[in-house]
């Protein structure tokens, strides 16, 4: 069997996350197609005690919502923060991924948080360590207490992932010591996709997962990115299974240029860009990185350091025409139809128009049908012919994201035009 999943979000414990309804996340996994929907934010002390209280385990490590469905289920999963000491004044920190198997591995992990004096007052912990000998210790005491604990980088090419930009690192082994080994499965997060990610040498033999790293039930932003598995049956032991040893049918991926660190800059509004942003791709990027306007150091995208560590990893700087890894590129529903109409993403005819196709076909399977099949299920629901033409234009691929996001903003959504990212060569002022 096959299932969807979107294993990373947050709780309203998280920094810039509203109250958080899981029956709102049920309602939304239902339009976007989505199986098996991650928690967030598990070892919060409130909101562990409410997913403790209202969730029901109907199969092996996988929750209903106090008996509102038995086929839209929940993984327990958190996010954490990590950080270790570079050199003798910097620290490289960066974000992991946990996927958990029952609520006795939280306890466990609380305690020697406790132990460990882990900050644990916000959605994610903060575990700061002495050492990468000791943050690779920690990591391990973390496996020993479940050996189905899974430990995954996430967004791995952000600012924040452990191949960002911040005190940079060149390979997993510099950033995880000796547990590099253990780890399989590689986050590809909302900048990157199997192409950039497959430029990376070091990358080649790990399972890639895309998940959505959503705040709220924004049908914007649950299930943007998802992954499909092949399964034995509908367990956690048999979705772990699946991802350790790359069993992933397809990757739903958002569009990297609309990533809101795609390309190198400086965003319009910080401290000296008070009348423009700017940004670069990466032939164009200053060779010292700092900002021609305000002379502080760029923010580097992810398609800089894609094609950094390619080189450094003895690769090639350039993406690949074909890759190993099947994957769709896609834009949220609810935002094409939005931008086609010229329209909010919240108006009632938008939200209208979205209901109609999901409630013929889920997001997902929407998204995954040929473009015949798509034209001709769209012209059965009595769609306007230049709707149709600007849906069957992103499914061609024949879009792009101008100006594309960059240092934290999300880029543009043009219907009808689309950018060759290995030719695509410009710095500008937005």
């Amino acid at each position: 069997m096959e299932l969807t999943l979107d294993l990373h979000s947050h709780s309203g414990y998280s920094g810039g996350v509203g109250q958080i309804d899981l029956s709102d996340m049920i309602h939304a996994m239902e339009l976007k197609g989505l199986d098996i929907f991650g928690t967030g934010d598990a070892f919060h002390p409130a909101w562990g005690k409410f997913l403790k209280t209202n969730l029901k385990e109907i199969h092996e490590g996988l929750f209903s919502y106090q008996n509102l469905s038995d086929s839209k289920l929940f993984m327990l999963q958190s996010e954490i923060i990590v950080s270790f000491p570079m050199g003798k004044n910097k620290r490289k920190s960066f974000h992991l991924l946990i996927l958990l198997p029952d609520f006795h591995s939280i306890d466990q992990i609380v305690k020697l948080f406790e132990k460990w004096e882990v900050k644990n007052t916000i959605g994610r912990p903060f575990l700061v360590c002495d050492s990468l000998v000791q943050l690779a210790e920690r990591l391990a005491a973390l496996k020993e207490i479940n050996p189905m604990i899974e430990i995954i980088p996430a967004h791995v090419m952000t600012p924040q992932g452990v191949f960002g930009s911040v005190s940079p690192v060149d390979s997993l082994e510099e950033a995880f010591g000796s547990f590099s080994k253990e780890i399989k499965i590689i986050e590809t997060g909302l900048s990157a996709d199997p192409e950039i990610l497959e430029m990376i040498p070091e990358l080649k033999d790990k399972t890639f997962i895309s998940n959505s790293d959503c705040h709220s039930s924004d049908l914007r932003r649950i299930g943007r990115e998802y992954t499909k598995v092949r399964v034995k049956d509908k367990s956690y032991s048999s979705i772990i299974h699946a991802l350790r040893n790359d069993e992933v049918v397809y990757t739903g991926e958002f569009s990297v240029s609309e990533g809101r660190f795609f390309l190198t800059g400086h965003r319009k509004g910080k401290k000296g860009h008070e009348e423009s942003g700017i940004y670069f791709t990466p032939d164009k990027t200053p060779e010292d990185k700092k900002c021609p306007d305000c002379g502080k150091p760029l923010t580097i995208g992810v398609l800089e350091r894609a094609y950094e560590l390619a080189v450094r990893q003895g690769g090639k700087p350039k993406l690949p025409k074909t890759t190993r890894r099947q994957f769709i590129t896609m834009v949220p529903l609810i935002e094409l139809i939005a931008v086609s109409m010229k329209k909010t993403h919240t108006s009632k005819p938008v939200q209208a128009l979205y209901h109609k196709i999901v409630s013929n076909s889920p997001e997902t399977e929407f998204w995954f049908m040929d473009e015949k099949t798509m034209g001709g299920f769209l012209t059965e629901l009595s769609f306007e012919e230049s709707m149709i033409e600007d849906i069957l234009s992103v499914k061609k691929g024949n879009f792009s994201y101008f100006p594309f996001g960059y240092d934290g903003e999300y880029g543009k959504l043009v219907i009808g035009e689309k950018i060759d990212l290995n030719l695509f060569s410009s710095e500008g002022r937005i």
